[in-house]
């Protein structure tokens, strides 16, 4: 696929908890090489839609597709071998496993030895204190360092496109701030990115496209410098 191409083509998307509908139809694409940032308040859509992604959650209408291939609906472990992994909102991390063996299970998707040594070695270059907590259990770490855990073990998948679900969640204003600059650095050894973040701020600094999500309907779209520049986004999402 060129660069620039759209990798990841969300259309027309419909999911529903029983009989409480939670995405009323949207669309958006994320191409090759981009950061895509989804923002809204709490229970507007963001998660159900990178569950629905990932194959955790199930949509009952609409398509889904990644690379040329439609995979709405797929088992999640399938939708992972394509490609995709998710570090999902709130962690959830084998909190009772050291660090190298969450690494390990990120990894299983990855067959080829040599590559998951090269994907240890990206992990540990962007990280430099997960190589230092390699035997520490998980459930021990900071907030931060289990941040850069979760998305660490997402990197071991050696994914085209990485879902992270609210990665600066809970964590202090200097952490927020590393945990971004990681994922633009991401970004530019060449991973392509879906964002969901509720600190707006940061989120469209960093992306080339963005959508606001309202009770499950995508309301407004643009590059991350215009909804910046958009007074109803500034009063609504960045303090004013």
């Amino acid at each position: 696929m060129d660069a620039g191409q759209p990798l990841l083509v969300v259309n027309d998307l419909h999911v529903a908890y029983g009989a409480v509908r939670a995405l009323h139809g949207i669309s958006f694409a994320v191409r090759d090489g981009e950061i895509v940032t989804l923002i809204g308040a709490n229970g507007a859509g963001k998660s159900t839609t990178m569950n629905t992604i990932i194959g955790l959650v199930k949509c009952r209408q609409g398509k889904i597709s990644f690379n040329g291939e439609e995979i709405a609906n797929q088992p999640a472990h399938q939708i992972v071998h394509k490609g995709l992994a998710l570090a999902p909102e709130g962690r959830r991390l084998f909190l009772n496993l050291t660090v190298r063996e969450n690494l390990e299970v990120g990894g299983l998707v990855t067959r080829d030895k040599g590559r998951k040594q090269d994907l240890l070695t990206e992990v540990f270059t962007l990280f430099p204190r997960i190589k230092e907590r390699l035997r520490q259990v998980a459930g021990t770490l900071s907030g931060g360092e289990q941040q850069m855990l979760a998305i660490s073990r997402a990197m071991m998948q050696d994914p085209r496109l990485m879902l992270l679900d609210e990665p600066s969640l809970g964590l202090a204003p200097n952490l927020v701030q590393e945990i971004f600059e990681k994922i633009r650095y991401l970004n530019r050894e060449g991973k392509t990115i879906l964002l969901v973040e509720q600190n707006a701020y940061q989120a469209l600094k960093i992306s080339q496209q963005a959508h606001v999500l309202e009770q499950g309907r995508i309301v407004m779209s643009g590059t991350g410098a215009e909804l910046s520049a958009n007074p109803k986004i500034k009063e609504a999402y960045l303090g004013g």
